[in-house]
């Protein structure tokens, strides 16, 4: 069901994109090999991630329970900081891969798309939060509006001032309003 939906939805089919995609792999291996290596990860940065991990949190599609995880003796999640860093060299076990697609129904019809992901790939990410805004801020774009700290209403006003000064400047501006309220089912 979930695959008919993905091609109703998005008209994919593997073979049409065969060759982006390795394209995109080709540049994405090339960016890795020339990318500096990332800091190891220290023990009490693994217990307090695992601490603050959320009780009410949902298994992932590896089965692991992080919470569980925390009660772990130091040596044991010594062997998950080697995976975690082994993960973080390109060797991905199988069961990182897995993603589960659910539909959740939407209270006016329709259904929405959620991802459930491995924990321990939600861990990695997790883990390496800090790195992972940082590149963020510095590489956002302008036009970007899904940074943190931006709203809608701040995107829109910020896009309303631009056309304003256009128009005091003697240019002539143009806007355009989408409602994507359905963003998902109008694609």
């Amino acid at each position: 069901r979930i695959s008919q939906w993905a091609v109703q939805k998005w008209r994919c089919h593997a073979s049409d994109r065969t060759e982006q995609i390795d394209n995109a792999m080709h540049r994405l291996r090339k960016a890795f090999k020339e990318a500096e290596p990332l800091p190891k990860h220290k023990l009490y940065e693994l217990r307090r991630v695992l601490a603050s991990w959320s009780p009410n949190a949902g298994l992932g599609a590896d089965l692991w329970v992080l919470q569980m995880l925390a009660t772990l003796p130091d040596a044991a999640l010594r062997v998950l900081l080697l995976i975690i860093y082994l993960v973080e060299q390109g060797h991905y076990p199988m069961q990182l891969l897995i993603v589960f697609i659910g539909l959740l129904p939407k209270p006016k019809g329709g259904e929405r798309p959620i991802a459930l992901t491995s924990m321990l790939y939600r861990l990695i990410i997790k883990m390496r939060r800090p790195i992972i805004g940082s590149w963020e801020h510095e590489h956002h774009g302008f036009w970007d509006s899904a940074i943190q700290g931006s709203s809608p209403l701040r995107a829109a006003l910020a896009h309303s001032l631009r056309m304003e000064a256009g128009a005091a400047m003697g240019f002539v501006a143009i806007g355009g309003l989408w409602d994507v309220a359905a963003f998902f089912d109008s694609i």
